[in-house]
């Protein structure tokens, strides 16, 4: 079932999900494993979308509706107005971060708590063992700004005004 209020809600949860997840892997409080470079791409990428998807809602209100208030412009059910269609590329980007955040930085939280508790002889053996996650971590870099590109100037490919 596919609804325009989905197509807003359902890109809104997932970056919810990366924003939270991206924070505690990255803060000096958690475990840190995401490097602070890329956790400021992964959500400087999704605050940028977010604040387009808010331009985006309030310039099709105005197109739609003569008057609207704040509670018409967070009413996506009853006052629809645009629907998202995301890109190729910002699929597959989210599909990787997912990957990186998901699987990859627990993986790599206890590859590393493994590393504090060898001693150095034994660490020299196995220096290397996350040396795939930030390697992923550089990927993800680069899809996730070629994403945030996808978007510049092309919101007529990515939203449909709804009559």
């Amino acid at each position: 079932m596919q609804s325009s209020a989905g197509t807003i809600l359902d890109p809104a949860a997932d970056k919810l999900l990366m924003l939270v997840t991206t924070l505690s892997f990255s803060l000096p409080s958690g475990p840190q494993v995401v490097p602070l470079s890329i956790a400021s791409l992964i959500i400087g990428r999704d605050l940028f979308l977010a604040f387009n998807s808010f331009w985006i809602r309030r310039q099709s209100l105005k197109l739609k509706y003569t008057h609207y208030t704040s509670k018409i412009f967070w009413d996506f059910y009853h006052y629809p107005s645009v629907e998202v269609k995301p890109t190729i590329i910002s699929k597959w980007n989210t599909f990787f971060q997912m990957l990186y955040l998901g699987p990859g930085a627990v993986t790599a939280l206890f590859l590393r708590k493994k590393d504090e508790d060898e001693t150095e002889a034994e660490h020299t053996l196995d220096e290397n063992n996350t040396a795939w996650f930030d390697y992923f971590g550089y990927f993800v870099g680069c899809t996730t700004i070629l994403s945030g590109m996808s978007y510049i100037g092309r919101s007529k490919y990515t939203t449909k005004l709804i009559k």
